[in-house]
């Protein structure tokens, strides 16, 4: 029996950044995946990093090389084809749609969105909850599902909290090599990779977590490490468990070796 196809999960930015090494190394990762028959497991964004990530992917592997996951609440920013107002034809929207809603601060949707993936409990499969979002979701919001020959498939969910869970369940479920890299980002791809980490640390998975140092991006962060571990807070054999590299094909060689290893 075959083993299954690699799944790596890259976290990344919705923005390009200053530098255009950043937009280099997203397209020398798509096609290092290419080249390794891997599968481009994304956040499911169409604009920066990651939209010039799942592009490249589908040019050159097809849009099955890539699966996005993409919670509504943030739509609107990081998948703005699927949001209201976009170029594309609009879906017809019902009267209780057209209603005006009571505006809230970005804390309260967040809290919210947070309070959802709680209330959804860790023992639902998370692609009940998918298939829930996507049944739920507005008729605006499914357009961001047309653009495939672009940017590949995606699931729509409908919230952060599983959003990342189910990236977590698509790699865990990957063959050998599968893991997580971080290219170049913001507090979002901060969160999800030190989350990784932690977890990790924790015994909730056993794969390998990279970051993809582009121009020395990811240099603080190992140095943070190395003070934890001076200071007596981070493990010191952590120093082999949580990598940078400098290539595309550095990290996915890394994942490779990380392959049947644990955290502890």
């Amino acid at each position: 029996m075959a083993a299954p196809q690699t799944r790596i999960c890259v976290f990344t930015s919705t923005v390009l950044g200053n530098s255009p090494a950043h937009t280099a190394a997203a397209h020398a990762l798509a096609q290092c995946f290419h080249n390794n028959s891997i599968q481009l497991i994304y956040g499911g964004g169409t604009t920066g990093l990651m939209g010039e990530l799942a592009k490249e992917m589908v040019r050159l592997s097809g849009q099955d090389s890539v699966q996005g996951i993409m919670p509504t609440i943030i739509m609107p920013k990081e998948r703005p084809e699927g949001a209201p107002g976009a170029n594309a034809p609009q879906a017809s929207v019902s009267p209780q749609e057209q209603a005006p809603k009571k505006r809230t601060g970005v804390f309260e949707r967040i809290r919210a969105a947070l309070l959802r993936g709680r209330e959804s409990g860790l023992s639902t499969p998370a692609a009940a909850v998918v298939e829930g979002g996507e049944q739920s979701m507005r008729p605006a919001a499914q357009k961001a599902l047309l653009a495939e020959g672009i940017y590949g498939k995606t699931i729509v969910v409908p919230d952060m909290y599983t959003r990342k869970r189910t990236m977590i369940e698509k790699v865990v479920s990957g063959g050998p090599g599968s893991g997580f890299i971080a290219l170049t980002g913001g507090f979002g791809t901060l969160d999800e990779l030190v989350e990784m980490v932690a977890m990790g640390n924790l015994g909730a998975h056993k794969l390998g977590v990279c970051m993809y140092n582009v121009e020395g991006f990811w240099d603080h962060i190992v140095g943070w490490m190395e003070n934890g571990i001076e200071t007596g807070f981070v493990r010191e054999e952590m120093r082999g468990k949580f990598m940078r590299k400098e290539s595309a094909e550095g990290c996915v060689e890394w994942l490779r070796e990380f392959w049947g290893t644990t955290w502890r």
